[in-house]
């Protein structure tokens, strides 16, 4: 097997901002993550776009009444950008936009795969940014309803014999067509033949390398030389931190709950000793071949299939003292390409490029990052990325990388999730008074990106808090970690 190639093209997207004129984030609403078929599997992508969006405008202050924006505070946002990959609904953004009274408004749609709300962030920050811009205050989003992705089949054109009445003699009279825009209950015999294929496991296969994204995974834990155990103890202490976060009430402030459900928190993050044991005795093997005879994968060190939204309201830093507080400033935004294969490698390169460029243009490096968010589709390719970053780069995000957990516990919804790291990672900034953050995630189809955030209410003359989320906790209540994760139940954190 052919070791993958890492590309390094030196005119790779890095945007660096002004110091004079940078984008703000003033304030963010974060949906519980629900479990694929789970607490939020009915609910229309609309309503999950439009409840996040709502909530995170009114905690900045923007009025609502009956839902709909009044009247004096229309002009609070000059335009919406939504990050989606599967699509029920065809313009969220718009169609978010216009049920909350913004009808008026530009409203777009983006989808990068999972970066696709992060994506949403920097169109954002560039309508913001831009010098012939008018765009003062913006709202992005990113969505995702893996629950509802539906089956499909390629039936358009193909020929259909249709019953088209009957002749003089009164026999059937059948006339061949073909299938357009035809009711179903004309095309019983169509029926019969059709091969239905799921979208979600469509959209989860690279076209280019041919391999669905754990597999590429796979070849990750090959090269890099990540062992099932490595893989397995990163998923566990994911579920430890991440249910540690949430008794912590890191993320209180940000989270809402979607109306019509009572989903208080992740549902998916594993609070039964059973459960948790069981990643390491997992011994499901999805992508084992000929090519991996000692395979790592297996579905509890992987994130799961979710469903759920994040939104956050952006200005431009001229217009944030109107505002009492913010969450944190976006200072640079890099994004790379890798060979499609091992596309999890992808957040290496984005981070290494976008450090090269910040300690060149702002003197900022890696030793004034506090926290690295890495998003988890898979622990070996996590793992394989903070290999990569000490090996290739000289980059070592040792005592950095995801001290709150990640995906493997919280959930997946791929294209919100990235809109809630950043939201996550300025939190946890503030949290451990820390100056410095980033966000960052792999692309399906080979590529990365990567978000320099800033904490605003950074106080250099006090300690930051830099141990993962579970040690924090066990030294507050000198308890033992299952039993705390037991109070952390799915529908809240009593």
């Amino acid at each position: 097997m052919e070791k993958p190639k890492i590309y390094t093209y030196p005119k790779n997207l890095t945007l660096i901002h002004s110091k004079d004129n940078y984008p703000v984030i003033v304030s963010g609403a974060i949906s519980p993550v629900g479990s694929f078929l789970g607490a939020l599997s009915k609910v229309p992508l609309s309503v999950l776009n439009d409840h996040v969006i709502r909530v995170a405008l009114q905690r900045a202050g923007v009025r609502f009444d009956n839902g709909r924006v009044t009247e004096e505070d229309l002009d609070k946002v000059d335009a919406i950008v939504t990050g989606n990959i599967f699509g029920l609904e065809r313009g969220t953004a718009r169609i978010s936009g216009y049920n909350l009274g913004f009808e008026h408004l530009n409203a777009e749609n983006v989808e990068k795969m999972c970066i696709s709300g992060l994506k949403a962030i920097n169109d954002v920050c560039l309508l913001l940014t831009h010098p012939q811009s008018q765009v003062e205050r913006a709202v992005a989003s990113g969505i995702e309803s893996l629950s509802r992705v539906p089956h499909t089949a390629e039936i358009r054109g193909k020929p259909l014999q249709q019953l088209e009445g009957v002749d003089k003699r009164g026999r059937p009279k059948m006339a061949k067509t073909f299938y357009g825009h035809i009711n179903l209950d004309s095309a019983r015999q169509l029926l019969t033949d059709l091969k239905l294929r799921d979208e979600v496991m469509q959209g989860l296969t690279c076209q280019m390398a041919g391999m669905i994204m754990g597999k590429t995974a796979e070849k990750i834990a090959y090269f890099w030389e990540i062992a099932k155990d490595e893989a397995d103890d990163f998923a566990l202490t994911s579920h430890f931190n991440a249910g540690a976060a949430g008794l912590l009430g890191v993320y209180d402030s940000a989270i809402t709950t979607i109306p019509g459900t009572n989903l208080l928190y992740h549902e998916g993050i594993k609070t039964d000793k059973i459960k948790l044991d069981d990643i390491a005795l997992n011994k499901k093997f999805v992508f084992a071949d000929d090519n991996f005879p000692n395979p790592v994968i297996t579905p509890n060190n992987a994130c799961p299939l979710n469903d759920g939204s994040a939104a956050v309201y952006i200005v431009k830093s001229s217009q944030a003292d109107d505002y009492p507080s913010t969450l944190g400033n976006i200072l640079a935004y890099s994004a790379v390409a890798v060979d499609p294969s091992v596309m999890g490698i992808g957040p290496s390169p984005a981070i290494q490029q976008l450090l090269e460029k910040t300690s060149e243009k702002l003197n900022i490096g890696l030793d004034d990052i506090g926290v690295i968010n890495i998003n988890e589709a898979f622990a070996a390719q996590v793992l394989g990325c903070k290999k990569d970053l000490k090996d290739r780069f000289g980059l070592d995000i040792e005592g950095k990388l995801n001290l709150d957990g990640g995906a493997i516990a919280v959930g997946h919804p791929v294209g919100g999730t990235l809109v809630r790291i950043v939201i996550e990672t300025l939190l946890m900034l503030k949290d451990r008074n820390m100056r410095y953050g980033i966000a960052s995630a792999c692309v399906g189809g080979g590529q990365g990106g990567a978000m320099l955030l800033e904490n605003p209410e950074y106080d250099s003359s006090q300690p930051s808090e830099t141990r993962p989320a579970m040690e924090r906790l066990q030294t507050q209540t000198g308890k033992d970690p299952y039993l705390l994760l037991r109070r952390l139940m799915v529908y809240g954190k009593g």
